[in-house]
């Protein structure tokens, strides 16, 4: 569509000069004529600048979608990075706590190992010292017997 239609005062001058009327000084009907086209290159500027203007917008938008498109994108990464920390300290906890319990487990078999050779320690020193009492006892009697053999000998 044409400037000339959109604009009432430029469409009158236009119908005018279109329907012949005469305005009495040729050098206003050029001049009227150069105000025209002065008005229909600023149309065509304005028609340039507007599409410049469109196409820088859709540029924006465009930039804008793939700028969010990213942060999206950066958000997710960062989301699925705080999950699996969240499993890994949770591994973590979990693995020290099996840890904690599986030495605790061996401190306890320890402890009841040193126990058990404690008492076994107990029990060979307590048979130890019952076959020493024996012992000394048998040696006593042998010695007494020695003696009363010695004896009868020097009779």
């Amino acid at each position: 569509m044409s400037f000339l239609s959109f604009n009432p005062c430029v469409g009158s001058v236009a119908a005018l000069l279109l329907n012949g009327a005469s305005l009495g000084n040729e050098a206003t009907l050029f001049e009227l004529v150069d105000r025209i086209d002065a008005i229909d290159s600023s149309e065509k500027e304005h028609r340039a600048t507007t599409e410049e203007l469109d196409y820088q917008k859709k540029n924006l938008k465009t930039e804008i979608e793939r700028t969010e498109e990213i942060r999206r994108k950066e958000v997710a990464q960062e989301n699925k990075h705080r999950e699996m920390v969240a499993e890994l300290q949770n591994e973590k906890r979990r693995l020290r706590k099996e840890m904690r319990r599986k030495q605790e487990a061996q401190e306890n078999e320890h402890r009841a190992r040193v126990a058990e050779l404690d008492n076994q320690n107990k029990k060979l020193m307590e048979e130890i010292k019952r076959k020493e009492e024996v012992q000394e006892e048998k040696d006593r009697k042998a010695d007494a017997r020695y003696e009363k053999l010695h004896e009868q000998m020097e009779q």
